[in-house]
């Protein structure tokens, strides 16, 4: 999955730069994140290639805003993009790598307060994932739309992610007691003073 390929299934309907980086931020910040320098210089490329058209459209509240729609080549590209396999690929997450080197610490407060601050994100990650997906339920009913079924699939398959995350960190941190942490000096290597 691209930004591109996100930003042609966002624009099976009109929009501007400035609402597609808002639908991002709304419909899939548990997925993907970007920001307007980067979507703006991509919309320009993808007229270039053909995948989109743009014109002015009045707005209420000040100047013409420019809005971005699929062409034909567009809908080909989306269509294309979303027949192949799903992507797996590991994702970066960097607060699993600063999991992982926690041992680094000398002593297990400072692991606690790691694992305690990631604990408080994925707890708020998963409010905040549960109100929009409550606010979702409540607005739309039963999904009128394929789009709205599988808006909301992804929003309950990112709200099990993030109660995994947390049931995981809290596991975590209830072991914390067992771990062998040692003196505060390493003694695996001694220093070398050379020859006498």
């Amino acid at each position: 999955m691209s930004l591109q390929t996100i930003l042609l299934g966002l624009l099976r309907s009109p929009a501007s730069g400035y609402e597609l980086n808002a639908r991002i931020r709304s419909e899939g910040e548990h997925f993907w994140s970007a920001s307007l320098s980067q979507i703006y210089p991509l919309l320009a490329r993808m007229e270039r290639q053909g995948l989109l058209y743009s014109g002015l459209a009045s707005s209420q509240r000040g100047p013409p805003r420019k809005l971005h729609g699929l062409t034909d080549a567009g809908r080909e590209a989306l269509d294309e993009a979303l027949t192949r396999a799903p992507q797996m690929g590991a994702g970066r997450l960097p607060w699993l790598a600063e999991v992982s080197l926690a041992g680094a610490h000398h002593d297990a407060t400072a692991a606690m307060t790691q694992l305690t601050r990631l604990h408080r994100n994925f707890a708020d990650e998963c409010a905040r994932l549960q109100d929009a997906l409550d606010v979702s339920a409540d607005e739309d009913g039963p999904p009128t739309t394929p789009d709205a079924y599988f808006e909301r699939a992804a929003r309950r398959c990112a709200l099990a992610t993030a109660q995994a995350r947390l049931t995981w960190c809290e596991e975590t941190l209830m072991g914390l007691d067992s771990v062998p942490w040692p003196g505060t000096q390493d003694t695996t290597l001694a220093p070398h003073h050379g020859a006498a």
